[in-house]
């Protein structure tokens, strides 16, 4: 019986809850929904730009986009759809992890690319190398990920609709 409950203290001593991260968790999602946030409220004034310059193809695809891969619910298309696809298919994967160097290279070359200061604002240079980074992450993804999973389609449809006409000058616009 002291042997049972000896090895009860030690399960609850090894599986006890770690408080410290419930804060670095809020951080993250409270990061996330930032993020989010502006991205869709740039896709919006990408979209409204596109309207004003008659361009109402390509406005309903910026807008198509934005629906189908920022949306919060969804089966294999939003946020879920992505995480899902990334969480069944990858994480923790080392056919994934050895590999993904590339990728996660030009997502933090994206996120370098932004003005450091909100006030400095986006000049053409930085437009340049946010458009190149970019596709470059579409590219690295494409390789990366399975073409019927959801993170490959809608890189590939981010890649798409970057190359499209008119798109980068609605975009300049919307940053």
């Amino acid at each position: 019986m002291g042997l049972l409950l000896h090895r009860g203290w030690l399960l609850l001593f090894v599986c006890r809850p770690t408080v410290t991260e419930a804060d670095t968790l809020v951080e993250v999602v409270t990061n996330i929904k930032h993020f989010h946030d502006a991205t869709v409220e740039t896709f919006t004034v990408m979209a409204k730009e596109l309207k004003s310059a008659k361009e109402a193809k390509t406005a309903a695809k910026v807008e198509q986009w934005s629906n189908d891969w920022l949306s919060i619910l969804g089966v294999n298309k939003g946020l879920t759809g992505l995480a899902k696809d990334f969480v069944f298919n990858y994480l923790g994967r080392n056919a994934y992890h050895d590999v993904n160097g590339p990728l996660i290279d030009s997502l933090k070359k994206v996120a370098a690319v932004a003005p450091a200061d909100a006030e400095e604002g986006w000049d053409e240079d930085s437009i340049s190398d946010l458009l190149f980074y970019l596709k470059k992450v579409c590219k690295e993804g494409k390789i990366l990920f399975k073409s019927d999973g959801s993170l490959y389609q809608m890189l590939d449809e981010l890649l798409t609709l970057v190359d499209t006409k008119g798109v980068e000058k609605a975009l300049i616009k919307a940053l």
